[in-house]
């Protein structure tokens, strides 16, 4: 009897096939469906690191053990490729026949680099001397003499430039790469007569020009490639004395770990796709062909051009809960009823000011909060750091096993830290997926706590995107158990005594278990 259950990685992967079958949509307008490509292509990019990259390290130490689907990782990697390929092929199908074309008639022309004017070749060139050609960094690849090819770390999900060169005197072949920085962008805009935004995609810049960083040798062929490395590496918490290192070290293996994904263009030179697969220590079952551009997660740049909001759906911005009285303090307004919030359809500006207005306030004494995925330039950190300057005593619980936002968070944490922010990392052997917020501010000679729950993170970007909730309350059952809470998290005390909230791990499932055993009991009762 087959298993019941679907594989998990198919069943992730039939979801972002729903995703695509958004920007397969004709009836939407034109760079929402280049959006919804670039989210596929995005989402792939993060698939690739980490399911396919931890089904691969079980491949590699032999573990044969099926998933409850009843597949081998082995199995589960074949299934995978298969799957994908088709669905690579349904992308690049969808951008060169559709939206490509589309995208020209709108006035938003990628140009091919060979076809640009004297004028607009003359502008590239200049852009490349001033812009592009000090960040690059050529890499040559050496053969050894029994004619192996050396391992070169080139950094994960990067585009690089790879040059067949031969030298002028001697005719000798020789080949190297050019990575591309992520600084650079992947655009070099082009002037148009016609008003239109022209551009060449800045792989095909530095390949037209690769022959000023050879001096003396003449470039015969290019291709680009884009390495995709497994980023399933987690801190090992029961070695780690200090988790802000350890994680920077793993921040660093994941830019060097090994190949999961080898992108390459169709058109590829044979020999330099031989090389590429060689120094990057990849198999056949690694390389995904493309038919157009590699990383077509950075369509997102096209996808948000100014001057084209005709081009997309009309923004809808959050509205103003009606129960919030405008230039009215959130002490007074919290204090004079319980508020919950339903976003993006009411705005996230509430939460925004509390803190704010909470990091002025003379009268607040305490912020505690946790934080796991803040906007880039997130306002409640900014709130936070004036806060611990303004000497009000900050806690700040930073998770950082938040995958891919590490980094992020590891710097604004440091930033915390300087401005007298009290900071933990997070807790050992646990995600904290915690959306809290407790304010304790004196009041008539006694201290009250203010408190916000949610269920999305404390992030005023994707807030006006994602579906979720905000409770804000001064109800003291409420704050005595954000206090037990932030306790608990930083000074590892049990999660008891709790009056309203349940706390997960030790008590929510415990509760859920109760809850579908007295349903089920109700059942049998016939009610």
């Amino acid at each position: 009897m087959p298993a019941p259950y679907l594989n998990r990685e198919l069943s992730w992967l039939e979801f972002n096939q729903r995703v695509l079958n958004e920007a397969l949509r004709d009836d939407l307008p034109l760079l929402e469906r280049v959006k919804f490509l670039a989210i596929t292509a995005s989402n792939l990019d993060e698939f690739f690191q980490v399911r396919v990259g931890g089904l691969m390290l079980m491949q590699r130490s032999g573990r044969k053990t099926p998933d409850p689907s009843g597949m081998s990782p082995s199995q589960q990697l074949i299934a995978i490729r298969r799957r994908i390929a088709r669905m690579n092929e349904d992308q690049y199908a969808l951008f060169g026949k559709v939206l490509l074309p589309a995208l020209a008639k709108a006035g938003i022309i990628p140009l091919p680099i060979d076809s640009l004017s004297n004028a607009q070749a003359d502008q590239v060139a200049g852009i490349f001397e001033d812009s592009i050609f000090p960040l690059l960094t050529p890499l040559a690849i050496d053969v050894a003499a029994d004619g192996t090819l050396p391992l070169i770390l080139v950094p994960a999900m990067q585009l690089v430039v790879a040059c067949r060169l031969v030298d002028t005197d001697s005719g000798e072949t020789r080949h190297a790469l050019v990575p591309i920085p992520e600084t650079i962008g992947r655009r070099v805009q082009v002037k148009s007569t016609d008003g239109s935004q022209s551009f060449v995609w800045i792989e095909d810049v530095v390949a037209w020009h690769a022959d000023d960083l050879f001096p003396g040798e003449k470039v015969a062929a290019t291709t680009c490639f884009r390495v995709t490395r497994n980023g399933d590496i987690v801190v090992q918490e029961e070695d780690a004395s200090d988790l802000a290192d350890e994680m920077e070290e793993v921040l660093t293996a994941r830019r060097f770990s090994d190949t999961v994904r080898l992108e390459l263009p169709k058109g590829a030179p044979r020999d330099l796709a031989r090389i590429i697969q060689e120094i990057t220590r990849s198999t056949a079952q690694e390389v995904l062909r493309a038919s157009g551009p590699l990383a077509l997660s950075s369509l997102m740049e096209i996808a948000f051009l100014p001057g084209f909001d005709q081009l997309r759906d009309a923004e809808w911005p959050g509205q103003t809960s009606p129960a919030i009285t405008p230039g009215e303090s959130m002490f007074e307004t919290i204090e004079a009823g319980d508020l919950l919030l339903h976003h993006p359809y009411e705005s996230f500006e509430p939460v925004l000011r509390l803190i704010e207005e909470a990091a002025g306030d003379p009268d607040v004494i305490a912020i505690k909060q946790v934080l796991s995925r803040t906007a880039r330039k997130s306002r409640i950190i900014d709130a936070l750091i004036r806060a611990a300057e303004n000497g009000k005593h900050v806690t700040v619980l930073v998770e950082l096993k938040a995958r891919f936002d590490e980094a992020r968070n590891l710097h604004r944490a440091d930033e915390l830290q300087r401005a007298g922010a009290q900071i933990v990392y997070g807790v050992k052997g646990l995600k904290t997926h915690a959306k809290i917020c407790l304010v304790v501010r004196r009041e008539g000679g006694h201290l009250r706590r203010y408190v916000h729950l949610a269920t999305g993170n404390y992030n005023e970007a994707t807030a006006k995107l994602y579906t979720d909730f905000s409770y804000l309350t001064c109800k003291p059952e409420f704050g005595h158990d954000a206090s037990l809470f932030f306790n608990a998290v930083t000074g590892r005390s049990k999660l008891l005594r709790f009056q309203r909230l349940v706390p997960a791990p030790p008590a929510m499932k415990p509760l859920r278990i109760e809850h579908i055993a007295s349903e089920n009991e109700r059942a049998t009762q016939g009610l």
